[in-house]
């Protein structure tokens, strides 16, 4: 086994940071002997203040991972609850990108910031969009942004976490649009009840996924724009969709069925 035969199978690699795992003991040892001996043979050195051996639960780039899926790091999310106002339109392109980052597991996150991301635009138009340039433009955020502003910290505050994916649990896919903006919601349930209600199944978050229609698509008929969040899931979560078992769908569009 060599350094391809380990990748994206027991080791995640993200610039120096460095991610090992393994079902069983047994399997970690071998992964961790052969990952020593690469390391050897290409000179490369672990910073040692930074290793962590033998955990059920690892931060990884802003991640927090166990076996029970994937949450983000709580510090990172305490910063960001904790953010004063934004009086400068660079503060707000900074929490903008930061919670955008975690949007994943934020439901229906465009639509909830839209207000705010439109002002951090019209601030911005015109210019280069650097931050240097965006922390000189001093903004006042409007009753409707700053409670746009209050809602993503809402959602920051009770961002899920992530299920990890089991082939053989029931997949889940609920999509909505609305005039403005569109949402999937990817969720997986492991023991599936024909008897009960979809909202009343023990349901576990895999993906969200959120946009805003903007430019020509703000023009689109509705049974457009409530098929759309359909086709982006065909698209950007068919790796979770694509599988042995089919998965269910809800629409709350009679024409798409």
């Amino acid at each position: 086994m060599r350094e391809k035969d380990l990748l994206f199978k027991n080791v995640l690699l993200w610039v120096d940071d460095l991610l090992i795992y393994a079902s069983t003991i047994d399997e970690f040892l071998e992964v961790i002997d052969l990952i020593y001996s690469l390391l050897e043979e290409y000179g490369l050195f672990l910073g040692m203040v930074k290793t962590c051996l033998y955990t059920t639960s690892a931060k990884w780039c802003g991640r927090v991972l166990t076996k029970d899926g994937v949450a983000y790091d709580s510090d990172k999310i305490r910063a960001l609850v904790e953010m004063p106002v934004p009086t400068a339109a660079g503060a707000l392109q900074q929490f903008l990108c930061a919670a955008g980052w975690m949007r994943n597991s934020l439901m229906d996150f465009a639509r909830i910031c839209k207000p705010f991301q439109d002002r951090l635009d019209k601030e911005l138009t015109g210019t280069r969009r650097t931050k240097k340039i965006a922390g000189n433009i001093v903004i006042e955020l409007t009753f409707e942004e700053l409670n746009s502003f209050n809602k993503v910290k809402d959602l920051l505050r009770n961002a899920a976490t992530l299920a990890l994916p089991d082939p053989e649990a029931t997949i889940y896919m609920y999509s909505d649009a609305s005039d403005e903006g569109w949402t999937i919601i990817l969720t997986m349930v492991k023991d599936w009840s024909k008897t009960a209600a979809a909202a009343e199944q023990n349901h576990n978050l895999l993906h969200c996924i959120s946009g805003t229609f903007r430019g020509a698509s703000s023009n689109w008929s509705v049974i457009e724009k409530e098929g759309y969040p359909i086709v982006r899931a065909g698209s950007d979560l068919d790796y979770l969709l694509i599988r042995d078992n089919d998965f269910k769908m809800l629409t709350d569009h009679r024409n798409l069925i």
